[in-house]
Order: C-alpha cells, then structure tokens, then sequence
C-alpha cells in the first residue's frame, strides 16, 4: 500500500536526480569543449593576422624598393596580397 506507494516515489525522484547529474556534467564538458576549442580559434586566428600582416609589410618593403605604385592596404585580403607577391616576383 502506502509503503509501495513512498518507494516508488522515492524510486522517481532518484531516478531524476541521476539524470539530472548525468545532463549536468554532460553540459559542463561540452562547455570545457567549447571554451577550449575557441581559445585554440582565437589562437590561430591571431597567428593568421599576425602573418597576413607580416607578409603586408615584406610587400610595401619589396614595392618600395622597386618604386612601385599601390602598396598594399590594411584591408587587403591574403588571396590579393598572394596575386600581388605572384605579380612581384614575375616582375623581378
């Protein structure tokens, strides 16, 4: 009766509380994931600006000293300033 009725519920609420862990530290490892994987991101993005810039500069260097005319600008992507060092070197 009234025993069978109190483990039950017991039983249930057990139950969820398992569950309930189970989603808990399945989120906080998918959260450590994310946080890991987009500091790894940052990382590497800031790596690519810092050679994007690198490569900008060795440009201006390389078309200042042949006189060129357009050095390249803060806003050129790394496919145009590839084509430019492509252009230089033909040049040379």
């Amino acid at each position: 009766g009234l025993a069978t009725l109190v483990e039950r519920v017991n039983g249930a609420y057990e139950h969820y509380e398992r569950d309930l862990d189970l989603k808990t530290r399945s989120l906080e490892l998918s959260s450590a994931e994310t946080t890991a994987i987009n500091k790894r991101l940052r990382a590497e993005l800031l790596s690519r600006t810092r050679a994007i810039d690198s490569l900008r500069a060795t440009v201006r260097g390389v078309m200042d000293s042949i006189g060129g005319v357009h050095a390249p600008q803060q806003d050129d992507s790394l496919e145009s300033l590839s084509a430019l060092v492509s252009e230089l070197f033909q040049q040379r």
